[in-house]
């Protein structure tokens, strides 16, 4: 599974491009997603997409949005809740992400840091839609979390995002002037 394939680096596709040519008589599946807004700026990913449709070597399976019924079943599904108790606050939740897969997990992820959301005796409480306030975007969603890290792991995310996902152990050690215990 190799996830956010737009994030990639040339020299990383590259590799991708080779394994999946190489292994197509084999009998391994390589996932691969990709967001397409994000395909269309990338000029390697384009063209290595592009050859693997020419070769026959891919099946794209474009994910659409959720649904209202996905989101409650996602909902029962991690929460445990039945869908008569959380009916409201699925439809609101909806009607906010339009049913973006990546702002409804950050929104519960935020609601549940929060505390908006709690398990008390053994059930998922916080359902109330009257006075719901969701973040209002994506971007705000994964702010509000990325606060909520202690200094130092906020350094560290900080950090990250600067330097890419090429960021090794003893680049962030040094950037972030940790020990190695830390």
């Amino acid at each position: 599974l190799l996830d956010d394939l737009h994030w990639a680096d040339a020299a990383s596709l590259e590799l991708f491009h080779f394994l999946c040519r190489q292994l197509v008589d084999d009998p391994i599946a390589i996932l691969g997603t990709i967001n397409d807004g994000e395909r269309d700026a990338h000029p390697s990913l384009r063209t290595v997409v592009g050859s693997l449709r020419s070769l026959n070597h891919i099946d794209e399976q474009p994910l659409s949005p959720l649904g209202e019924n996905d989101i409650a079943e996602l909902i029962g599904h991690v929460f445990g809740v039945d869908r008569t108790v959380t009916s409201r606050f699925t439809g609101a939740l909806y009607g906010w992400t339009r049913g973006n897969p990546f702002f409804v997990k950050e929104t519960l992820g935020e609601l549940v840091a929060s505390g908006r959301l709690r398990e008390k005796g053994g059930s998922w409480i916080g359902w109330e839609t009257d006075d719901l306030s969701l973040p209002r975007s994506i971007r705000e969603a994964v702010e509000l979390q990325l606060e909520r890290l202690p200094a130092d792991a906020r350094a560290i995310a900080e950090s990250c995002a600067i330097i890419g996902s090429d960021a090794s152990l003893r680049t962030l050690r040094a950037v972030c002037d940790l020990e190695e215990s830390d």
